[in-house]
C-alpha cells in the first residue's frame, strides 16, 4: 500500500469524514500524532516513481505531523512554508483519495452547500456561508452549480454566484449583517483585489454584458407584449369591474408567467441570474403607455402592476426581493436597510413558494405591503413615475459598489488567489 498513512486512529477519522463533522486535515493530523510508527514507514519507505499520482512525489517529507497531513492533501495555505513545495496540478487533485474519500468531490460537496447558502440569502445562511469561507478560502475556488429560488440554474464559483445573485452593499458603512455576500466572501477569504476582479468578470466582463443584455431583451419583449395585450382586451371590452377585466386578460397574463419561466436546459454562468433591470425597465414601458392604459388608477393599470410587475417580483434574486418586500422607497429615499429575509411573520415566503400569490393577486407597493386587485383600490398618481426612479437608485447604489470592490478592496493579508484544496 505505497505511501499510505498507516496510522492508527484510521476508522475514528474516517468516521468523521463520512459524518463531515470537523475539519478532515485536523481530525486526520490528530490520528496521525498518536502514531510515530506511522511517520517512521513514510520517512523510510523509497518513492517509486513507476507508481501513477503517487502522493509524495512532488513534495520532501514535512517535519510535523499536520505538515505530513496537508502535504498529503497537496495543501496551498499559509500553513505550508517552503516555497519549494509546489501544489498538485488540478487534474491530479481531482483524482486524490484519503481513506477512501475523494477529497476534491469533498470540497467541492461543501462549496456547493455554501452556494446554495448564498442564493437563500436569509441572515442564518449568509452567516453560516461566511463562516465557512472564513475557516476555509479555497471554497471559493471551486465551481459549483445551483437552482436558485427562481427556478433558474447558476454555476460558478460561491463568489461569482452571489455577484450574479446582485448580492452587494446596497450604500457605504454599513453594519456587518447588512453588507453584500460580495463584500463579506471577499474579506473572509481575504482576497486580492486583483482576484475579486477575476471573479467579477462574471457580470462586469463584456461578454457578461452581451449575455446579461441578450437575456433581459427576452424578457422584456415578453413584458411588452403583455402590456399590449391588456391595451387590446381595453379596446375591445368596456368592463369595469377589476376582477372580471383581470379575467379577461388571462391569456395575455398566462403568456407572460410562460415567458418568465426558468429554461430547465439553461445555465446562466454570465450576467445576472434575474437583473433588477428588466423591472426598471419594465416600469419605463409602463411610464411611456400610461395613457394607452386609461390613467394611473384604471383597471388595465392596476392588472399591468399586479400581474406584471408582480411576477417580475416574484422572480427576484434573494436580496433585491427583501428591497421589494420592505418597500423600495424605503430604501431609496429614507436609507432603511432591508432585514436578510423574504419570510412573512408567519414562517410563509411570497417568492419561493409554488402556491404564492404574489403576481397573482397582488405585488409589492413601493412602501412594501400588498396591493391587491380591489375595485375599491386606486395606485398612487405617481406610481408610473416613481418606479422608474426607484429602480435607478437601487441599480445605482449597486453599481457604486461594485465600482469600490474592484478598485479598493485589496486586503494587505493576502495577496494572491485562494488555492483549491
Amino acid at each position: 500500500m505505497s505511501r499510505q498513512l498507516l496510522f492508527t486512529g484510521t476508522q475514528q477519522a474516517l468516521k468523521s469524514i463520512e459524518e463531515e463533522k470537523g475539519d478532515v486535515v485536523s481530525n486526520c493530523a490528530s490520528a496521525a500524532s498518536s502514531s510515530l510508527l506511522t511517520m517512521a514507514l513514510l520517512s523510510q519507505s523509497p518513492h517509486n516513481e513507476k507508481v501513477p499520482n503517487e502522493l509524495m512525489q512532488v513534495c520532501p517529507i514535512p517535519a510535523g505531523p499536520k505538515d505530513l497531513i496537508l502535504a498529503y492533501l497537496g495543501d496551498d495555505f499559509d500553513t505550508q512554508k517552503d516555497d519549494k513545495i509546489e501544489p498538485f496540478p488540478i487534474e491530479v487533485r481531482k483524482q486524490l483519495t484519503f481513506l477512501g474519500v475523494n477529497l476534491y468531490e469533498l470540497k467541492a460537496k461543501k462549496a456547493h452547500h455554501v452556494a446554495k447558502l448564498i442564493l437563500s440569502g436569509e441572515k442564518e445562511d449568509v452567516e453560516e456561508a461566511v463562516a465557512l469561507v472564513k475557516n476555509d478560502a479555497s471554497l471559493l475556488n471551486y465551481t459549483v452549480r445551483v437552482t436558485a429560488t427562481n427556478g433558474r440554474t447558476v454555476e460558478g464559483r460561491p463568489l461569482e454566484i452571489a455577484a450574479m445573485a446582485g448580492d452587494f452593499n446596497l450604500k457605504e458603512n454599513l453594519e456587518e449583517k447588512d453588507r453584500g455576500v460580495v463584500e463579506r466572501l471577499a474579506l473572509a477569504a481575504e482576497l486580492s483585489k486583483e482576484e475579486t476582479n477575476r471573479q467579477l468578470e462574471v457580470i462586469t466582463s463584456e461578454e457578461a454584458k452581451k449575455a446579461n443584455k441578450a437575456r433581459n431583451k427576452v424578457i422584456l419583449a415578453a413584458v411588452k407584449a403583455f402590456g399590449e395585450g391588456i391595451i387590446k382586451v381595453r379596446e375591445t371590452s368596456d368592463e369595469r369591474n377589476s376582477k372580471k377585466f383581470q379575467a379577461l386578460c388571462q391569456p395575455v397574463i398566462d403568456q407572460l408567467e410562460k415567458a418568465l419561466q426558468a429554461d430547465p436546459k439553461e445555465v446562466i454562468t454570465l450576467g445576472y441570474i434575474f437583473d433588477i433591470k428588466i423591472s426598471q425597465d419594465a416600469a419605463k414601458w409602463f411610464k411611456e403607455n400610461i395613457d394607452r392604459l386609461g390613467d394611473w388608477s384604471s383597471i388595465q393599470t392596476k392588472v399591468f402592476c399586479i400581474n406584471g410587475l408582480g411576477k417580475l417580483q416574484y422572480h427576484s434574486s434573494a436580496r433585491d426581493g427583501q428591497v421589494i418586500k420592505a418597500g423600495i422607497i424605503n430604501f431609496t429615499y429614507h436609507g432603511n436597510i432591508p432585514a436578510r429575509t423574504l419570510k412573512n411573520d408567519d414562517g410563509s415566503s411570497d417568492f419561493d413558494n409554488s402556491a404564492s400569490r404574489l403576481g397573482v393577486d397582488f405585488y409589492f407597493e413601493m412602501y412594501g405591503g400588498h396591493h391587491v386587485i380591489v375595485p375599491a383600490h386606486g395606485l398612487s398618481r405617481n406610481t408610473p413615475w416613481a418606479w422608474c426612479d426607484l429602480f435607478e437608485e437601487l441599480i445605482s447604489s449597486k453599481n457604486s459598489s461594485i465600482t469600490k470592490l474592484t478598485q479598493h478592496l485589496d486586503n494587505p493579508k493576502r495577496q494572491s488567489t485562494c488555492q483549491i484544496m
